[in-house]
């Protein structure tokens, strides 16, 4: 769990009333049910293509109407928040109470349609009287999977800016890098669970999949009687750094010259933290939309390879593994705290990962993998397109850390802050689907099918090739500029 040791904190910090102090358990707890619910989201692309039909284009259209609203949830959190605070006096607990009752409801909406057209007249479902529930069932309309990401997308950017709120509340400096760490392990082995587990009912059963997804949003509902009403008050830790440094109880035995330098040391720190806040902002987009590009294209790739599409889920799921592992290892060390190279390493992986994975085939062209002659070749292939999802996997943990902990640590608006994170991240989820239907489109202008995945590749390569040649410029041009 979090470290606990005793720090030197604000007085702020000190004087937080046992009423405002949401239990850890709590907030991980809720973060784990509704990360695990991830398959109306990350797995619904999985969902359209076995059970609804959907082609790459319409996916990616999909992605892209997710992207969109996800930003507008994201921003519009922190006003929203303040507006029903002011104008109802409800609690920020409140409200999460509302979005799990209508985040379960929307859940639903795939599977009541299906039920509704099955005993619904033939004018109005458009089917033949009496139609069976299991031919709707295995080629149903898709309207119900559009309706529900235009509403289910933006109250899931609106919900993660609240819950980070509680969770980095009353916190800072090592205690809120464990605790985020945790937060981080906790979001992320979820949605390992969940890609694992959930696969084999995406298949036979893809409303009901998100059916049972949207029930964990209602045991999250027992979860909030734990909460405190309102998050803590937050703690910067430049803030914290500047009380301990001019008024600890050994301030008086400091000389003014003394003490100046220790409030300037302090404002050097609180200047670093806020340029590798800007530096991680710049990278995060980055990662997803490197992400959501890379993702779709590992299928067609693991059969280029030869891997069995009974071990596509095991593999395709190596990146999500990378990536645990990553912020696990980042929240039991934390020398990477205000220091410049986790800039300069996360988008190396970054790029060696999606260099490994896009030519992890290269070996085999001209091979007959069929050939047990090629057998050797094939593991080569594979290896280095394992190895490619881990590096991924490390990068996404790195940036996404790094991303995290100085937003929640310099600024003062916890729900504002949480939500400027969300929408960088909705920023790479439409993105990459426009880099997509971009490839799609060439792809039909040219009537030349193969072109599509290279072209998809190259725009993103391209995309994450110019953002690490800034983010080395930046790191070059203002890492001597404070302390170390």
């Amino acid at each position: 769990m979090p470290d606990s040791a005793p720090t030197h904190a604000h007085p702020q910090s000190q004087a937080i009333p046992a009423s405002l102090l949401t239990p850890i358990w709590a907030a991980l707890t809720l973060t784990f049910l509704c990360s695990a619910s991830g398959v109306i989201t990350s797995g619904i692309y999985y969902i359209t293509k076995q059970t609804y039909g959907f082609t790459s284009t319409a996916n990616y259209a999909l992605a892209l109407l997710q992207g969109v609203t996800y930003i507008v949830g994201a921003l519009a959190a922190g006003p929203i928040l303040r507006y029903v605070l002011r104008r109802w006096n409800v609690s920020p607990r409140s409200i999460l109470f509302a979005l799990m009752l209508i985040m379960a409801g929307l859940a639903a909406i795939p599977w009541l349609a299906i039920h509704m057209l099955a005993t619904a007249p033939s004018a109005i479902s458009g089917t033949p009287s009496g139609t069976p529930l299991d031919i709707i069932a295995s080629s149903p309309p898709a309207w119900p999977i559009w309706l529900l990401i235009a509403l289910y997308s933006p109250l899931t950017g609106a919900l993660w800016p609240m819950v980070e709120a509680y969770v980095s509340g009353g916190k800072s400096g090592r205690r809120l890098r464990s605790t985020i760490g945790w937060w981080n392990v906790t979001w992320s082995s979820a949605l390992v669970g969940m890609s694992l587990s959930i696969a084999p009912l995406i298949e036979a059963h893809g409303s009901l999949a998100i059916l049972l997804a949207g029930g964990l949003h209602l045991i999250s509902i027992f979860v909030l009687f734990a909460f405190a009403r309102q998050p803590a008050p937050h703690v910067t830790h430049a803030i914290h750094a500047t009380h301990f440094a001019v008024n600890s109880h050994k301030s008086h035995e400091q000389s003014a010259h003394e003490r100046t330098i220790a409030a300037d040391l302090a404002l050097a720190l609180r200047t670093r933290a806020q340029s590798l806040l800007v530096t991680f902002r710049l990278l995060l987009p980055t990662s997803y939309v490197v992400s959501t590009a890379l993702v779709p294209f590992l299928p067609s790739q693991m059969a280029r390879i030869g891997i069995e599409p009974a071990h596509f889920t095991i593999v395709g799921s190596v990146w999500l593994f990378g990536r645990v592992i990553g912020f696990l290892t980042l929240q039991q060390w934390q020398g990477w705290h205000n220091r410049w190279w986790p800039t300069i390493l996360s988008p190396i992986l970054l790029l060696v990962g999606l260099a490994l994975s896009v030519f992890a085939h290269v070996p085999l062209i001209g091979q007959d993998i069929t050939d047990s002659a090629s057998a050797h070749v094939q593991t080569a292939a594979g290896s280095l397109l394992v190895a490619g999802l881990f590096c991924h996997g490390l990068a996404m943990s790195t940036i996404y850390t790094g991303a995290i902990y100085y937003a929640m640590d310099t600024s003062e608006a916890q729900v504002d802050s949480g939500g400027t994170h969300e929408a960088l991240i909705g920023v790479g989820y439409t993105i990459g689907p426009l880099c997509g239907l971009l490839a799609a489109s060439i792809a039909h202008l040219t009537t030349r099918d193969s072109l599509f995945e290279p072209t998809l590749m190259s725009l993103v390569g391209a995309i994450a090739l110019i953002m690490a040649g800034i983010t080395a410029r930046r790191v070059a041009r203002i890492a001597h500029s404070t302390p170390t």
